[in-house]
């Protein structure tokens, strides 16, 4: 029962950050997104081939502002990221050492070449071949 009522709440309030983060309490652009959101999870369950698989909705991290025509990207950063990567792989490096990069793409290219990441603030997550 007490994992019960943990999922109610964490749902319940998954459903209230969106709410307000992500809709900023704009109630009919959340309702059009829960709507979609239901119409999808029914669908879902109605196609479903194995009956082993299930999906709780309690189980569920529902994201409803992500539902767009195209993936909203900041194109300088994105291809800033992209052009470091490719000039990192092409010196084929023993190490890399990078000082305050964007933290997610030293974070994959640290899963190719050991990576020593420099920033001010300092990363609370520990990876395999981050440092």
């Amino acid at each position: 029962m007490p994992n019960f009522l943990y999922q109610v709440a964490k749902t319940g309030y998954l459903f209230y950050f969106s709410l307000y983060h992500e809709f900023h309490f704009n109630l009919i652009a959340y309702f059009k997104a829960l709507l979609w959101f239901f119409r999808d999870y029914l669908f879902y369950l109605l196609g479903k081939r194995n009956p082993k698989q299930s999906l709780s909705l309690l189980n569920t991290t529902p994201v409803l502002a992500d539902k767009t025509s195209h993936h909203p990207i900041e194109p300088i950063y994105f291809l800033q990221d992209a052009w470091a990567a490719g000039q990192i792989f092409s010196y084929r490096p023993k190490h890399h050492y990078d000082v305050s990069s964007y933290a997610k793409t030293m974070a994959i290219i640290s899963q190719f070449v050991p990576t020593t990441f420099i920033d001010l603030r300092p990363l609370d997550i520990k990876l395999p071949g981050l440092t």
